[in-house]
């Protein structure tokens, strides 16, 4: 950790530091929801039809995920400062380039290198983040890239209303170019600031051999495989069954496709409310995340039992707790991912280890969403509303296993 950071003496470059992070992350979000915000009128305006911008959506998420895995080694060698720009600068000429483009197959080329080029930030960011500050200050701020993430969301959206109202959706993809090209600059301005100020350094990883017996024994002593499961079943439940919710509200609830879409739009702010419950329970569990997230998966299982049993005997009821089961994993990966993956930040690899468990929540969410969609087709709800709750409760109890695997006394 940075001498002057751990002190206390730089409050400004601490401020700087978490800024410049927030709004790379912000920038991410706003570059990566475009094409879902800006949809509908491409549909209206343009021969792309619904099968080929969701085929691009595809792209993206695959070459994001896998990404992560790839770009969380390579951040433990490069580093925050050229990774978060590249990533940031080619995404926004990339999106330069998509505002005239015509060729579905060059959509869907394009973003494929785009969900490549955003997957270089959550690794760097990370790194640079748990290394330069107390792991107080860096829960703090991992934590608000979480709001980062819903603003730059949201930010896509108004943008896109805003190529609506003047008739054309390529002025979204300009303006969406233009900030991730300028955050990039901002960055690259601010990080090397930073670095001429002493205030941040960064521990390289330059061996031969990334996969070392001393990594190995840390990733056991930290619980790494029962965390990695929690990180998969996590996913499943944040991403790929928060995907089929408008769909349930709307097939197995009854309700209009508008009013489940709006219901869904404020999911967002119940995750960010869910992340910060969260935080207080953490700080109530005095920093025993395990437990924490097991009683967050708890949480989701009870919630996921009860929208089963009244879905015929209350909508209102079914829609509050699938909301509760959704903060929850909102809040347990906020805890994997600004709590637990602290711990690596003394071994060099900080970067490798946060974008394996983020590949394998992408990877695990892309094959659930996919089996989702058949069961559904070939079984109805019933089937696959039980699996949630049965996920959940691997979810809780990989939780207490990673709990007594790290806290397990030696025997001497």
């Amino acid at each position: 950790m940075n001498r002057h950071l751990k002190k206390g003496k730089v409050g400004l470059n601490t401020w700087l530091l978490a800024t410049s992070c927030f709004l790379a992350y912000t920038s991410c979000y706003a570059g990566r929801s475009i094409l879902s915000a800006i949809m509908p009128q491409m549909i209206a305006e343009t021969h792309f039809t619904r099968g080929d911008l969701g085929t691009m959506g595809s792209a993206f998420f695959l070459t994001y995920g896998a990404g992560q895995l790839v770009n969380g080694v390579l951040g433990d060698r490069i580093g925050a400062k050229h990774m978060v720009p590249f990533g940031l600068f080619f995404t926004g000429i990339l999106l330069a380039l998509f505002s005239p483009l015509e060729s579905t197959s060059l959509g869907v080329l394009l973003w494929a290198f785009c969900g490549l080029l955003l997957s270089m930030l959550w690794g760097p960011l990370s790194k640079v983040i748990a290394e330069n500050t107390s792991t107080e200050v860096g829960t703090a701020i991992l934590t608000s890239l979480n709001v980062a993430s819903i603003l730059g969301t949201s930010s896509a959206y108004m943008t896109a209303a805003y190529g609506a109202s003047r008739g054309s959706f390529r002025i979204a993809f300009l303006a969406s170019a233009v900030v991730l090209t300028a955050t990039a600059l901002i960055w690259y301005v601010i990080l090397t600031y930073l670095e001429k100020q002493n205030a941040i350094t960064s521990r390289k990883d330059d061996s031969a051999i990334w996969f070392t017996k001393e990594l190995a024994a840390e990733l056991v002593r930290k619980a790494f495989l029962p965390m990695l499961l929690v990180s998969m079943v996590n996913g499943i439940i944040r991403n790929a069954v928060a995907f089929w919710i408008p769909t349930f509200l709307s097939e197995r609830l009854g309700f209009p496709p508008a009013l489940s879409a709006s219901i869904s739009g404020g999911l967002p702010l119940v995750n960010l409310a869910g992340t910060f419950l969260g935080l207080v329970i953490l700080k109530k569990l005095r920093g025993n995340e395990f437990r924490t997230i097991g009683i967050l998966f708890g949480a989701s299982t009870a919630a996921f039992t009860l929208a089963i049993l009244f879905s015929k005997l209350s909508a209102l009821l079914v829609v509050f707790m699938l909301f509760v089961a959704c903060g929850a994993m909102s809040s347990a990966c906020n805890l994997i991912f600004a709590s637990y993956c602290l711990r690596f930040k003394d071994t060099g690899r900080m970067s490798a280890v946060t974008g394996l468990l983020n590949f394998s929540a992408y990877a695990a969410s892309a094959l659930a969403s996919a089996g989702f969609g058949a069961v559904i087709s070939s079984f109805g709800w019933s089937p696959l509303t039980l699996s949630w709750v049965l996920l959940s409760l691997v979810g809780a109890w990989s939780a207490f296993i990673s709990e007594k695997v790290f806290f397990r006394k030696k025997v001497h």
